[in-house]
């Protein structure tokens, strides 16, 4: 069940009827059917909404799925691998989360205070925005507004928006449609952030976490990328090509050493892109443009959309 598509799924105990052994027919009694996911392995799967609550699903390998809004009350999730997986809001009261590991998963609006956890793991987990993140609201506002001045003014009004290494999460819906062209966010979070049609041509993502975001038709062109998280992101229709800045002259977007695990990149135009050492394990790029890309040393691992016959291809083989 790698990378299935499981949103708002019911896996819940089921009651099945009996039969009866006289008639053959099914009977008004019926018995209950746990649901089963044991050792299932779900990595990369979109689960959002879905019922779990009291499934058992032990040592079963939850990596990189999106849980968010799911519930897994009570549920069995005993040496489980949650790792990368982003729950935001999910339910887990009483879950048995013994010996689990959440390194580096997303437990935004996720009370664990009642979960059982010995032995569980949450080294790098995020959590909600903080107090500090929250009370900087107005000032990136404020500092987003003086960006967009400056951009249209051509520099003589405002000023660029120096936004490296700040929790964006509370902007929420602020951020569909930024404008944030040459913006530096380097190592910034945008985790779950809708930013689709946002302009962030130029802008410097490196090492930015864009886990479960959507940048849905948002140009990216000549962005750098480098090291950046965007692990289930939607890159449906977005401009990763390069960034014309003269007659002779293009910046090509960076990707180098990304996360682009089961990324949703159908029709994106990643022309002339350097993936160059990026994971793009279980990623869909079905009708994209990888014309002149460079994979070389990138894990394509069940990448769907990767034509082996154009020029693309070639780079990738040869790597």
């Amino acid at each position: 069940l790698m990378a299935a598509d499981l949103t708002d799924a019911d896996i819940r105990e089921g009651k099945i009827p009996a039969v009866d052994h006289r008639s053959g027919l099914a009977s008004r009694k019926t018995f209950a059917r746990l649901a089963n996911m044991d050792e299932a392995v779900l990595s990369g799967a979109t689960l959002d909404r879905s019922r779990l609550d009291g499934v058992s699903a032990q040592a079963a390998d939850f990596t990189d799925c999106t849980l968010r809004g799911a519930n897994l009350t009570g549920a069995n999730l005993k040496d489980a691998v949650l790792a990368g997986a982003i729950l935001h809001g999910a339910q887990i009261a009483g879950a048995n989360l013994e010996n689990a590991c959440l390194e580096g998963a997303v437990l935004s609006d996720v009370d664990v205070s009642s979960a059982r956890t010995v032995g569980a793991r949450f080294e790098g987990a995020l959590t909600e925005p903080s107090e500090t993140a929250l009370a900087k609201v107005p000032e990136l506002i404020a500092a987003i507004a003086a960006h967009e001045a400056w951009r249209r003014s051509g520099g003589a009004d405002g000023a660029p928006a120096r936004l490296a290494g700040e929790d964006l999460r509370p902007l929420g819906d602020r951020m569909r449609g930024v404008q944030l062209t040459a913006a530096d966010l380097r190592g910034a979070c945008l985790v779950g952030l809708d930013l689709s049609g946002a302009e962030l041509q130029g802008a410097n993502l490196e090492r930015a976490d864009l886990r479960g975001g959507s940048l849905k038709g948002a140009d990216l062109r000549g962005s750098r990328l480098a090291s950046a998280n965007l692990t289930k992101a939607d890159l449906r229709g977005a401009q990763l090509a390069g960034l014309p800045l003269g007659p002779a002259r293009v910046t090509p977007v960076m990707l180098a050493s990304s996360r682009l695990r089961y990324v949703q990149g159908q029709g994106a135009d990643l022309t002339d892109a350097v993936l160059d050492g990026a994971d793009l394990r279980g990623a869909d790029f079905t009708g994209a443009i990888l014309s002149g890309a460079s994979l070389a040393s990138a894990d394509t691992t069940a990448t769907v959309g990767l034509d082996r016959t154009d020029k693309t291809a070639a780079k990738l083989s040869a790597s």
